[in-house]
């Protein structure tokens, strides 16, 4: 059997480009950021901190550990934030080659994305930019459409994989979440 060169505990730091304020997670915890992009639910993140082979009762609350964990690390408010911070910071890498619809994303769809991702829940977005909670719910769902996905962590992912996000650098160290 030949070594992979995996390391549960390895870890892996980055700066952020425009500080050099440092951060850094373990490959497991790289991991759960990516389980968390992909819009995976709580308890399939769960069955990654076990053996990943039976469900099991347990599965939801590890795998809600394992994702306070990584929410604690990165200072993010929620699974969406901490991906956004993660792309950011290239803690992980947005898969290459998605194109943008043909149509483009509306400007409108695009705030309440931006919003997402930078931490606001739907009621604060909707206080932001002065409409209803069901006004931002349709602009989420129409945004998902677009995208092909079903959450909000996975629609943030996809927009870094697309390049429209980061359209600013809110930093990890200067308080701008």
């Amino acid at each position: 059997m030949t070594d992979s060169g995996f390391r549960p505990d390895s870890i892996r730091g980055l700066a952020c480009p425009e500080c050099g304020v440092s951060v850094s997670v373990t490959l497991f915890q790289q991991q759960v950021l990516y389980q968390l992009a992909w819009g995976v639910p709580t308890a399939q993140i769960g069955r990654l901190v076990s053996d990943g082979s039976v469900p099991r009762p347990e599965d939801q609350e590890r795998g809600a550990a394992a994702i306070r964990t990584v929410l604690r690390l990165l200072k993010a408010k929620g699974r969406v934030q901490a991906v956004d911070t993660a792309c950011r910071s290239a803690l992980i890498v947005p898969p290459t080659g998605l194109r943008p619809p043909s149509d483009g994303i509306p400007e409108d769809l695009l705030r309440v994305a931006e919003l997402l991702a930078i931490g606001m829940t739907r009621k604060e977005i909707a206080a932001h930019l002065d409409i209803s909670i069901g006004a931002v719910k349709t602009r989420f769902d129409r945004l998902y459409d677009m995208l092909g996905v079903t959450t909000g962590d996975h629609a943030v992912f996809s927009l870094h994989a697309i390049g429209i996000l980061p359209a600013h650098h809110p930093c990890l160290c200067n308080g701008d979440r």
